[in-house]
């Protein structure tokens, strides 16, 4: 049984919010804790937090996703965090993809008639 398919896909999802942005910043944020915590030679911290709210009466929620990490430094510690947010769909089973699961043509498909002569 493939439970992929029926769960959100959070590498796909984590590489289109904020139009990429926030893969990006989870990125440099692993990279600077990473070497910070070698070159002091204490803890550091990533923590990536999603608080999902409806919007309106829609299928769509605000996913607000924050990125809090703390780094060690020579003599205590700095700490800041990333805050943005995108909307995204909620197919069956709580699905969330940035577009709907069936969505509709823009430009449908003009079936072209054949001339015989």
């Amino acid at each position: 049984m493939n439970d992929k398919a029926k769960t959100t896909d959070i590498a796909t999802l984590l590489g289109e919010l904020n139009g990429g942005q926030t893969e990006q910043m989870i990125n440099r944020c692993l990279s600077d804790v990473a070497a910070n915590v070698l070159t002091h030679g204490k803890k550091g911290r990533v923590a990536i937090v999603f608080d999902l709210s409806q919007i309106g009466e829609s299928n769509q929620v605000n996913l607000e996703h924050t990125i809090i990490y703390t780094l060690p430094t020579k003599r205590g510690k700095r700490s800041e965090d990333y805050k943005t947010d995108t909307p995204v769909f909620v197919g069956a089973g709580g699905i969330m993809t940035m577009t709907p699961a069936e969505q509709i043509p823009m430009f449908p498909k003009v079936r072209q008639s054949s001339t015989e002569d």
